[in-house]
């Protein structure tokens, strides 16, 4: 009995070395009956579903780094804050887009300034005497212009065509045929020195007035145009209220 015993663990051991033999190098998946000494295929591995591996794994991870349950979540909420601060974060740094720079619209000051225009009154040697309209800033002889020019027969040497002429003011031009008045009374009239037409030697000739204050009222009504009322005399530097009342009955305008 002891020897068919062995006979029959030879021939099973036998049988075992040529199914490994036919295997070349796989994996054996057969097992033998120990008891019939027949081969039967090995039963189907049974593999965890997905879900149940991650837990397994996350389980053995857990395990590892001696986490427990409470901890784990409490890693996962901090890692989703951490997540939301961030994308805040990259959020409210994004540079805003700027808008086109569009080119600055004319200031209306400046639009009115460039369109203000005065209303002159040209008398005397013109070929069209009357009022014309002109430029703030233009001159006695933009006003001769505007009128026509020069008639024959005027004499404008007395003018100064320089000057700038203000709104509302009169440009007369004299005429050579009428009776030149006598030197020194260029800028006279019965008897009184006109401030805004007057040579510095007509304004010398008035009381209180020397050369220096002389120079300085020529010098003010060529920077502001004509003087629009015998107070404005008081603006010019060195004529207080007591010299305009001395000379406010010598002079006009």
């Amino acid at each position: 009995m002891e020897r068919e015993d062995r006979e029959a663990t030879a021939a099973l051991a036998a049988k075992l070395r040529l199914n490994l033999d036919r295997a070349d190098d796989r994996i054996c998946t057969e097992t033998v009956d120990a008891a019939s000494g027949e081969t039967q295929p090995a039963p189907p591995t049974l593999h965890p579903p997905p879900a149940r591996r991650f837990d397994e794994r996350l389980e053995r991870l857990q395990t590892r780094l001696g986490l427990s349950h409470l901890n784990r979540w409490v890693l996962v909420v901090v890692a989703l804050i951490v997540a939301a601060v961030g994308l805040s974060v990259t959020i409210l740094s994004w540079p805003d887009a700027e808008p086109a720079a569009s080119a600055p619209a004319a200031a209306p000051e400046a639009a009115e300034a460039a369109a203000e225009t005065i209303v002159v009154s040209v008398a005397g040697a013109v070929n069209e005497p009357g009022i014309v309209e002109l430029e703030a800033g233009a001159r006695v002889a933009d006003a001769i212009e505007a009128a026509g020019g020069l008639a024959d027969g005027a004499d404008p040497g007395f003018l100064n065509l320089a000057r700038v002429v203000a709104d509302g003011d009169l440009v007369a031009v004299p005429d050579a045929a009428d009776e030149a008045p006598p030197p020194g009374t260029e800028g006279t009239a019965g008897g009184l020195v006109n401030v805004n037409v007057a040579s510095a030697a007509e304004l010398d000739s008035l009381k209180g007035i020397g050369p220096v204050l002389a120079e300085r009222i020529i010098e003010y009504r060529e920077a502001n145009g004509s003087f629009q009322s015998v107070e404005e005399l008081a603006e010019v530097s060195g004529i207080g209220n007591a010299l305009l009342d001395q000379i406010r009955e010598q002079v006009t305008l």
